[in-house]
């Protein structure tokens, strides 16, 4: 229609590197009120000061390993990323750093916080499994398709603890982003990921999902298996 002014026919455009983070926030109802790099400066934020805690404190459990009770561990880890409380001291992110390198337990988390598609068949789990599996809690509902508090958490805690064990607590916050719809945190916090373990199957798998676009729901345990 010609009789429209160029006020009527031309909008302005956000910056191309904001493009996503407006896309997801608009899709939320929500207004832009933060930038990609305010994003990604969040994520791969670093609290050096205690992230050296936690190495001292890794040091002290490898000289007696049996200080660290593996079950009351991720109970406690459960706790507080499904509900928050108090920080979780040092000690507790020493011990939580040696037990989440085993990557069965790190599972029975995922499917005990993302149950579709990553359901926990009980019958193929050791004691431990089954133990951990009942001390973790589920998280609370989500309100809507939005940063979780747990994904904060998560990502809380990854920037206090030494970067070399930063590769589960990223992936598990990156899969709580994506299944609760926010895209923009989970391909942040799964690049930095591979950038810190280029081998880390589960956020290759999950880097997989969200280079083709797959939502939560388009999923089954049968899939992924």
């Amino acid at each position: 229609d010609d009789d429209r002014s160029d006020d009527d026919r031309w909008l302005p455009l956000p910056e191309a590197a904001d493009v996503p983070l407006v896309a997801d926030l608009v899709l939320q109802g929500c207004s832009p009120v933060a930038t990609r790099d305010e994003l990604v400066g969040r994520i791969r934020d670093r609290d050096e000061d205690a992230s050296d805690a936690t190495r001292l404190a890794l040091e002290l459990l490898r000289l007696d390993p049996s200080r660290c009770d593996v079950v009351e561990a991720l109970g406690e880890f459960g706790r507080w990323v499904a509900h928050g409380g108090p920080e979780l001291s040092a000690r507790a992110r020493a011990c939580l750093c040696l037990t989440l390198q085993d990557r069965t337990l790190r599972d029975v988390v995922l499917s005990r916080w993302v149950p579709d598609p990553f359901a926990a068949d009980q019958s193929l789990l050791d004691d431990e499994g089954v133990a951990v599996w009942e001390v973790i809690p589920p998280l609370p509902a989500a309100l809507g398709p939005r940063e979780t508090p747990s994904v904060h958490r998560l990502l809380h805690l990854a920037a206090r603890v030494p970067q070399e064990f930063t590769p589960p607590l990223l992936t598990l916050a990156a899969f709580l982003a994506w299944h609760s719809g926010d895209g923009s945190v989970a391909n942040e916090a799964i690049e930095l990921t591979l950038q810190r373990d280029p081998t880390y199957r589960l956020a290759l798998l999950l880097n997989e999902v969200l280079l083709r676009g797959i939502p939560p729901w388009a999923m089954s345990a049968a899939e992924v298996a």
